[in-house]
């Protein structure tokens, strides 16, 4: 009877107590503040997911991906290393570091981050716009095209053919190859890209990356 009481008590003291916050109900409570765009308080709510599971890929991935959109590039940088250290074959994850890289103005590093990203699904839009952003940037230093000699304008095309709708795609085209089908594309797709805009500023690196970091998380980060 002594013994059955302890075996009894033993199994009791390791469920979980009634109303614990689980890994599961942290994450999930992230994923319903982000979809609030309450980014901070999700970042938070991932936070308290790791710390019950410091290798819950997914709860990592969301902490990088907002933090991106919040302009917080260092810190997403951490989060995001994480998640590639459990999963690296998942290409959105290395587009989401080139997104990072690409914010701190380290346009080589985000490049090739992105080619990464393109060789594991040569089917993600964001990877073949983002790799051409980054090579668009790249043409703005001097010497800067020796460090990375695959730089060739045609990620937006690819991009294109993947997805005819994506307007971040056609405003790239357009500062590449000054097409006025390119510049008619974009605007549709985006009325506030007005005609004017891309054609005064599309050439300025100030303004593609306006563009390029805002767009990009234009769209709810936890979608």
């Amino acid at each position: 009877m002594k013994f059955a009481l302890a075996l009894i008590t033993i199994i009791a003291s390791c469920m979980p107590i009634y109303g614990q916050t689980t890994v599961e109900d942290w994450f999930n409570k992230g994923m319903n503040l982000s979809n609030q765009s309450k980014y901070g308080d999700a970042v938070v709510a991932f936070d308290k997911a790791i710390e019950l599971n410091p290798q819950y890929a997914d709860a990592w991935r969301m902490k990088g991906t907002i933090l991106n959109c919040l302009g917080q590039y260092d810190e997403s940088l951490e989060a995001l290393d994480k998640v590639i250290e459990i999963d690296p074959q998942h290409a959105k994850d290395w587009a989401n570091i080139g997104f990072s890289l690409y914010g701190q103005s380290k346009y080589v590093e985000a490049a090739n981050v992105y080619d990464k990203a393109t060789q594991l699904d040569p089917r993600l839009v964001e990877a073949w716009v983002g790799r051409e952003f980054a090579i668009l940037a790249i043409s703005y230093y001097p010497h800067a095209m020796d460090y990375y000699p695959r730089a060739s304008l045609g990620s937006f095309d690819r991009a294109i053919s993947l997805d005819q709708d994506n307007p971040l795609a056609w405003i790239g085209k357009r500062v590449a190859y000054a097409t006025a089908e390119s510049v008619d594309n974009a605007v549709k797709l985006n009325p506030a890209y007005a005609t004017e805009i891309l054609s005064d500023r599309s050439t300025t690196l100030s303004f593609q990356r306006e563009v390029f970091l805002k767009k990009s998380c234009s769209q709810n980060p936890g979608k």
